[in-house]
């Protein structure tokens, strides 16, 4: 809790020498000075509280938006469906500082199952630098499947399935060392 300034008032007229001439009077030069001093003190001491409060993202107000920037707030996943909201900016920032210890395999299954999509991932590790992981679709697992038609240019691929959404969640989440190929697959017991 941050001191007051009766508090710093109280203090820095105890760090005064003894003698007549340094008793403060109402009004007078000493008075003056000695509550510019804890009155200056009192608001850098609630400053101080508040560096606190802004290094921590549930509770930083001034510099959340610093926050969103360096972890990457809004997604273009979640500005894709919607127009977020401060707090909803906020809960993904929260989603994503405490989730970044679990990205195994089972993490983006359950990610994937969450949102109502069935996943087999394997992985493979080419070297030290790098680790693919492919991810199964199920090929009518939802979505908006579509093929290559005359209008596409030779930038667009050659079907889309529908799954961006689930795509770039995990595009967003996967460690900057993998890569990430998604295959679509139709389920051979349908």
């Amino acid at each position: 809790m941050a001191h007051t300034e009766s508090d710093y008032r109280h203090l820095t007229e105890h760090l005064l020498p003894r003698g007549p001439i340094w008793k403060p009077r109402e009004g007078g030069l000493l008075d003056a000075t000695l509550y510019a001093l804890s009155r200056e003190a009192a608001r850098i001491d609630g400053r101080l509280e508040r560096v606190l409060d802004e290094n921590d993202a549930r509770t930083s107000t001034e510099m959340l938006e610093t926050w969103f920037s360096d972890w990457g707030v809004p997604s273009e996943c979640i500005t894709a469906i919607l127009e977020p909201t401060t707090e909803q900016k906020r809960q993904e920032l929260l989603t994503k500082i405490v989730n970044n210890t679990g990205l195994s395999a089972g993490f983006f299954k359950e990610l994937a199952a969450w949102l109502g999509y069935t996943v087999d991932i394997t992985t493979t590790t080419t070297g030290e630098l790098a680790t693919i992981v492919t991810v199964y679709f199920d090929i009518h697992a939802g979505g908006d499947y579509r093929e290559l038609d005359v209008t596409w240019d030779v930038t667009q691929p050659l079907a889309i399935w529908g799954q961006e959404i689930l795509e770039c969640i995990f595009k967003t989440f996967a460690p900057a060392h993998v890569k990430t190929i998604f295959r679509y697959e139709a389920d051979e017991t349908s």
